[in-house]
């Protein structure tokens, strides 16, 4: 069998790596946590230093990694896999990145002598331990043919997108737009309901019924304590991270950018990502966008969004805002009564000095000003948290 590699062996590579491992493959593992590395070397895989010293040892490698700097740093970097490929090396990266660098990447490894597939995969955790991924390949036929018993071994579904590595990158990309839209979509259709007097469990029953097969509603259901085994009865434990969703969304938002092509509600999806891990949840699952959308909603179980600065905070900055207005007051008033008492009983005249006491009482005023309403707002601010019932 073909000697294999993997590197990035996190929350997906890792199962994916076992799932290799089962199917008879002699493996070599890289990541930067030895967590999982131990894991897998006690499946028996063998332990390797650096994607360099992956490359050395294989004919194949599978790469899993958070973002596009990492893959192409990975590759191409330092004691990357280029430095120990050997020509007719293979690279299946797996990892979600955006069309423009899975071809800048086809195209460096190419002047190698070395071969690239990109093959994004949807499924999850869940998927990815059962080996029932779906993979989207991208890349030569040949190359793909070739690796087909491989792509086997970790997805039921494989898709073959192209011959254009940024196409299958291209299609996870679409897959990742429906995903974070329909679980936005489901969130504000729940919290409407139940402002409407609807029971959770009567809209779960009713949509799924009418919309059997949407998955959405039969993996994401954003309300706790309608479906056990969802992300919402188990705190939003992570499936897939909303950071990544947020990260996903952002190569999104960027491809379009490049391309001048406006998608108005996919911005706005990708900025309910980015708050909805502004406020703390972007290691929960990316269904905790839900919260976001309770909150903003003001339901009661969903929380109150954060104040934007602890209540602590606020006393100190009263405290700083409230000297400098005695301070600032102060000083106003002894340069005012200076120059009333420069001021001559037959009219006023503009002496250098006058001009600089002047100034000074202008500047001093004005400071008494913004401070006192700072003071105030700070003032107001812990009012509402005091009223809000948050802890002072």
């Amino acid at each position: 069998m073909r000697k294999l590699g993997f590197v990035g062996c996190g929350t997906m590579g890792k199962r994916m790596a076992l799932n290799v491992i089962r199917a008879g493959y002699p493996l070599v593992v890289y990541d930067i946590d030895p967590a999982p590395i131990e894991q897998l070397v006690a499946a028996g895989a063998t332990e390797a230093g650096s994607p360099r010293e992956v490359a050395e040892q294989s004919e194949v490698i599978l790469t899993s990694l958070p973002y596009p700097s990492d893959v192409e740093q990975v590759i191409c970097g330092p004691d990357g896999i280029l430095d120990g490929a050997k020509k007719g090396l293979t690279i299946i990266d797996t990892s979600t990145i955006d069309p423009k660098t899975a071809r800048k990447l086809a195209k460096r490894v190419a002047e190698k002598e070395i071969h690239l597939l990109h093959a994004p995969l949807s499924g999850g955790p869940d998927g990815a331990a059962a080996g029932t991924l779906t993979v989207m390949v991208g890349g030569e036929r040949k190359i793909y043919d070739e690796c087909k018993e491989i792509l086997n071994a970790i997805g039921r579904r494989l898709f073959y997108i192209g011959e254009d590595a940024g196409l299958a990158a291209a299609v996870k990309l679409c897959h990742n737009i429906m995903g974070e839209m329909e679980m936005i979509a489901m969130a504000e259709t729940v919290v409407f309901g139940i402002k409407l007097g609807l029971a959770p469990e009567t809209i779960f029953e009713v949509l799924n019924t009418i919309r059997g097969g949407d998955w959405t509603l039969e993996h994401k259901y954003p309300y706790p304590g309608v479906v056990s085994h969802y992300p919402a009865n188990r705190d939003f434990e992570p499936q897939f991270f909303n950071d990544l969703m947020a990260k996903d969304m952002g190569l999104v938002t960027q491809t379009a950018k490049e391309m001048k092509l406006p998608l108005l509600m996919t911005t706005l999806a990708h900025q309910m990502c980015e708050a909805t891990s502004a406020i703390g949840l972007g290691r929960k699952d990316f269904s905790a966008v839900a919260i976001l959308i309770r909150r903003l909603a003001g339901e009661s179980q969903g929380g109150s969004l954060p104040m934007l600065m602890p209540a602590g905070r606020r006393w100190v900055l009263l405290l700083i805002t409230s000297t400098l207005c005695a301070c600032s007051g102060a000083g106003s008033a002894w340069l005012f009564g200076t120059l009333l008492s420069l001021y001559p009983n037959q009219g006023l005249v503009f002496e250098p000095k006058l001009y600089v006491l002047a100034g000074e009482f202008a500047a001093a005023l004005v400071t008494f000003l913004v401070g006192a309403v700072i003071a105030f707002i700070q003032l107001f601010m812990l009012f509402i948290q005091s009223f809000r019932g948050e802890r002072l």
